[in-house]
């Protein structure tokens, strides 16, 4: 419905905040226009909303308010122009929110309504969908069908009904995006839709309103409300006020009336101290109504008390309003004139709402500043500040002529990913090699042939650069360089190198990285015998091949070496294992190749692939029937099962108090370390191994995950709860980046220090000195080599099993030693599955507990990577502390365990075994 303008010049925005006082003063100077008995309503003592801002639109110098809405689900006000333009504004500030055009050839917006994903925008000719950010959903503009149209409905949640100054009415399926049905109207026209308990009512301009069926959308009744245009209408349960023109003249109707739709038929007439133009029910009151003029006069009335307006508010308009609406919990008002200029009044209370219940509203991300430039400073290059997008010439851009494009060529994929690539119809599928990042690619700039033919002046130098000079590899951690003779293996003294009784893996065949995992499955002896007794038909099987290999090794002779072939071309075959990177080809480049990673990766593995490949049917007692979507088959049995199984308790709490709990299992934990370096604090915190073994077992972390209670995505707490506790304990360090590297670093240096704090408590005096008989024969010059039998002089090979100290043998004194992985822990599960674990020290026999299940563990296999320099890599190694029987090198194994925690910035741990010494 259109009204006749009023023009006035438009102010600019400062002179729109106007004081209550100037408002009143400048609004109403006298009571002219008012009837008799009505002038004193506007004593300002009687005021329940006052003016909270006002606002010069979007495009309000060019265009009016023609539509105005409140959101349903955010406090956001929503305005559209003449000019096909929509705007948001969020909170009683009337902070600008999102602004975007609705309409390319700037038809006016004749309708806002709010719905669950967005808001419909309504045009003479579109229908548009859009979220609440700005982006659009749809749009429809059927030219049969939207002609001129000028209001809409929601008749449900998804059934759009919308009409206007046409024939024709239509319903639209907001979820398709088509028209259910199509109906002709019972008017020439309608202007104003409303839905009723029982009816949807239409206004036409001919002053009448039609009561239609909303299934059929038949006529039932027709009310004949004004002798002249209606204006405005509205609907509270079985009442429906109507306010228009009559033919008297041309005016403006000064009664409102009021109709009841059980008995069909006009009840009352209202008077009113005002042009009545617009009118709204206030939902929170049984009858109580906003009647609002076009000259900017608005009024609270209750039909049905009989009594008059308590109080006439004025907007200070400086035109004509076009447009008003009310909030949903009555505290707000908002009214739109033709000069562009949107106005927001409020109640008195200080907890002012648009909607009872609203949702968060999303704003975009702040926008950093840029760092200023000084214009002398020569050093900072121009490309941090961005290029901004506009549409004219850069002083920097040359012409056209000066010119000439040259397109970068790509670069040759790398012969590592040809060689692993497997080619599925006509696309190839390799395994990410972990070089650079996803869609990352490094390219080669030519310099010239002069540059490539020139060599490197300066060398480089066999530590690599970067490397420290300093630090260097323990002895018996540092890589084995085999130099064969033209026998090859047949001649090759292996004894040499391996000084004890046990057998060794030969290191030089394609994949034999995975020697160091072998030996420690080796030494496991419940696992060892069951691998060994292990047989099936299988062609390629891991638990016999391993099994095989563990037989080999147990008869050996000492000092002889064996060779996993069969292993590695049994593992070759494995589709998962090619799947996870675990198997490398023969000329892969070993400096580039993450061995940490990949070990942790391969004991997952080949622990999940021995128990598939073990696995027995049959009763199961350590786990329920349920409990079979966890990290591995759970129906049968299996050695690995019995040894490695932890049974897991995987909960997730909502905010809502939703928790859902579900059964689970692992063979091994991965450490999550703390942030050791809190702010605050002057040094690092020191945290010990149990602690955060215990925390990483009984991981609790906050994540966002869909909750079906509150049916959007929310905060939930995720827990782990440790029902039992294995036989073997295996732990994957997770040493990756270089804070996991400095936690490492700076625990160890926290014991050490604390170590060298303490006094020394039953340690002998040093002598004062050594004479020469103290010290012993000279070494040999010839080493073990020495072929002379009467040699007067020291051999290594007579000292091997004389070591009375094996930290002293490597020249590693007991004040440099300080393991922050403890030789044994003692792990407690009370009743109520709350996880205890504590360290034990080598003369602690038992800890005293009174809960029902406790389990030692000692240290019983380590498996690091050791870093010497960037030009040779790294390479890994194998440290197992063995049972009683093997008594010649206990004290060597122990060694080795021991010696793993010692601060050594070469060294990346990857795995730690405890044994329980139960078993």
């Amino acid at each position: 419905m259109e009204f006749t303008p009023v023009y006035s010049t438009a102010l600019p925005d400062d002179d729109l905040q106007v004081g209550l006082g100037e408002m009143v003063e400048d609004g109403i100077t006298s009571a002219e226009g008012i009837e008799p008995g009505f002038e004193g309503l506007f004593d300002t003592a009687n005021m329940e909303f006052v003016e909270l801002r006002s606002v010069l639109a979007d495009g309000g110098d060019r265009f009016g308010v023609s539509s105005v809405a409140f959101d349903l689900q955010e406090e956001l006000l929503w305005m559209g122009n003449q000019g096909g333009h929509m705007t948001s504004y969020y909170g009683l500030d009337l902070q600008k929110h999102t602004s975007f055009q609705v309409h390319p050839e700037c038809h006016e917006v004749r309708q806002i309504l709010s719905i669950g994903c967005g808001v419909l925008c309504l045009t003479g000719n579109l229908l548009q969908c859009n979220a609440r950010t700005g982006l659009a959903i749809f749009k429809y503009n059927d030219e049969q069908i939207m002609m001129d149209m000028q209001t809409m409905i929601l008749t449900q949640p998804t059934n759009l009904l919308m009409g206007g100054m046409q024939p024709k009415m239509a319903e639209l399926d907001l979820t398709t995006v088509r028209v259910i049905r199509e109906f002709d109207s019972t008017e020439p026209d309608c202007a104003i839709l409303r839905l009723s308990n029982r009816f949807v009512c239409a206004g036409s301009t001919a002053g009448k309103v039609s009561l239609l069926d909303p299934k059929t959308m038949k006529k039932e009744h027709v009310l004949e409300t004004h002798t002249g245009q209606l204006s405005d209408f509205d609907v509270s349960g079985n009442l429906l006020i109507t306010c228009g023109f009559s033919k008297r003249m041309g005016t403006v109707d000064r009664f409102l009336k009021q109709y009841d739709l059980r008995m069909m038929r006009m009840v009352q007439l209202i008077p009113v101290p005002i042009d009545p133009m617009l009118l709204r029910f206030m939902s929170t009151y049984t009858t109580r109504m906003a009647v609002v003029s076009q000259t900017g006069q608005f009024s609270l009335i209750e039909p049905d008390s009989g009594s008059t307006p308590s109080f006439v508010y004025q907007v200070n308009t400086h035109g004509a309003l076009m447009n008003f609406d009310m909030s949903q919990t009555c505290q707000a008002l908002a009214f739109g004139d033709n000069s562009g200029v949107l106005h927001l009044f409020g109640g008195n209370n200080e907890d002012l709402t648009y909607n009872p219940f609203s949702n968060e509203t999303e704003f975009a991300a702040a926008v950093e500043p840029l760092p200023p430039i000084d214009i002398d400073d020569l050093m900072t290059p121009l490309s941090t500040i961005p290029m901004p997008h506009t549409q004219e010439k850069h002083l920097s851009d040359w012409p056209s002529h000066l010119c000439r494009k040259i397109y970068r060529k790509a670069p040759l994929i790398d012969t590592d990913i040809l060689r692993s690539m497997k080619v599925v119809q006509f696309i190839g599928y390799a395994p990410n090699s972990r070089v650079r990042l996803r869609n990352q690619v490094a390219y080669r700039f030519d310099r010239g042939v002069k540059g490539r033919q020139r060599k490197r002046s300066v060398p480089e130098s066999p530590l690599g650069r970067g490397d420290d000079p300093f630090l260097l590899v323990p002895k018996r951690y540092r890589r084995v360089e085999m130099r064969y003779s033209k026998l090859g293996v047949d001649d090759f003294d292996f004894k040499h190198y391996n000084k004890t009784p046990f057998p060794g893996l030969e290191p030089h065949l394609p994949n034999t990285y995975c020697n160091v995992i072998l030996q420690v499955i080796n030494f496991i002896e419940p696992l060892s015998n069951a691998l060994k007794s292990h047989l099936c038909t299988r062609e390629f099987c891991i638990a016999c091949e391993v099994g095989f290999l563990m037989h080999m090794l147990g008869t050996a002779k000492p000092g002889e070496t064996c060779q996993a072939t069969n292993f590695v071309r049994a593992f070759k075959t494995l589709p998962e294992a090619s799947g996870l990177g675990l198997v490398l080809s023969e000329n892969v480049d070993t400096t580039k190749v993450n061995y940490a990673r990949l070990i942790q990766s391969l004991n997952r593995f080949l622990l999940q692939q021995i128990h598939n490949e073990t696995v027995t049917e049959g009763s199961e007692t350590a786990l329920p029937p349920e409990m079979s979507h966890g990290h591995f088959d759970s129906t049968g049995t299996s050695i690995i099962k019995d040894l490695f199984n932890t049974n897991i308790v995987s909960t997730t709490k909502c905010r809502c108090d939703q928790e859902i709990s579900r059964n689970s299992s692992s063979l091994l934990f991965t450490l999550v370390y703390p942030d050791c370096q809190i702010q605050g604090l002057n040094k690092p915190m020191q945290i010990a191994f149990g602690e955060v073994l215990r925390s990483s077992m009984c991981l609790e972390h906050t994540t966002q995950a869909w909750c079906e209670s509150c049916g959007k995505y929310q905060p939930t707490v995720q827990s782990k709860i440790v029902k039992c506790l294995p036989d073997v304990l295996a732990v994957n360090c997770q040493v990756e980046t270089q804070k996991d590297f400095e936690f490492w670093r700076i625990q160890q240096e926290i014991r050490a220090e604390a170590k060298r704090a303490k006094p020394d408590e039953g340690k002998p005096a040093a002598p004062a000195g050594l004479t020469a008989a103290d010290r012993g024969p000279k070494p040999c010059r010839y080493g073990n080599l020495c072929t002379r039998k009467d040699c007067r002089f020291a051999h290594e090979r007579d000292r091997v099993n004389d070591i009375d100290d094996p930290q002293e043998f490597l020249g590693l004194g007991h004040d440099n030693i300080a393991p922050w992985v403890p030789p044994g822990l003692c792990l407690t599960l009370d009743t109520e599955r709350n996880l205890c674990v504590q360290e034990l020290c080598d003369d602690d026999d038992s800890v005293s507990a009174d809960t029902s299940t406790v389990a030692y563990y000692e240290l019983m296999g380590v498996v690091a990577e050791i870093h010497e320099s960037k030009v040779i890599g790294s390479h890994l190694i194998s440290c197992v502390k063995v049972g009683k029987r093997y008594v010649v090198v206990l004290r060597t194994v122990y060694f080795r365990t021991q010696s793993f925690s010692h601060a050594d910035r070469n060294r990346t741990h990857c795995i730690v075994t405890f044994s329980n010494s139960t078993t």
